[in-house]
């Protein structure tokens, strides 16, 4: 057992320990705002080990082969409605992306494939932000090939200091824990 005095500095360690690694993901580059702009956001090969997933769903991490790239299988075991209000399988855009395309026309493109084992025929993905305006959650019906999957959005303008945004999917809208193959998370600004 260990002892209060013990373990209260080593759990305020650990929690702090998995909130930079949830950050990483954008917070990887430090990049300008100008850069942000013209590179976008994008999560692919070894970063997606990095993505998050919210209560009812789960995924796990493929790593690059000589014939694949590098990919994630998400799934869900709660329906969409039933789970708690979440990003689903998810990336974190920090507080600087979320300035940065506020007021920007973005395009949210996912390059997924029906999984292997329980494929899905369909996902939702949607865009989402800490209070200013989601996109809401839209349908795609799945390839068995990987391909790209776009909608555009713009983010309202953040009415406090920046937070967190999420690029978000949610796999098997019932919950049957059919599976999708992500490959890639990118956004881009369009105007």
């Amino acid at each position: 057992m260990i002892r209060d005095r013990y373990f209260y500095p080593l759990f305020l360690t650990v929690v702090a320990l998995i909130v930079t690694i949830a950050m990483l993901p954008s917070c990887r580059d430090n990049l300008t705002d100008k850069e942000i702009k013209t590179q976008g956001y994008v999560v692919e090969g070894k970063d997606l080990a990095l993505i998050q997933a919210s209560p009812g769903t789960s995924y796990v991490f493929v790593g690059k082969t000589t014939n694949e790239p590098a990919y994630i299988t998400a799934s869900a075991h709660l329906s969409r409605d039933v789970a708690p209000p979440s990003a689903g399988v998810f990336a974190p855009l920090g507080s600087d992306y979320e300035r940065v395309f506020a007021g920007q026309a973005l395009r949210m493109t996912l390059t997924a494939r029906q999984g292997e084992v329980n494929p899905s025929k369909d996902f939702r993905m949607g865009y989402f932000t800490a209070g200013a305006g989601d996109s809401g959650w839209k349908r795609f019906d799945l390839s068995p090939e990987f391909q790209d999957y776009s909608f555009n959005f713009t983010p309202p303008l953040p009415t406090d200091d920046p937070d967190l945004d999420y690029f978000g999917v949610w796999p098997d809208e019932d919950g049957q824990q059919r599976e999708i193959d992500i490959s890639r998370y990118k956004i881009e600004v369009l105007n």
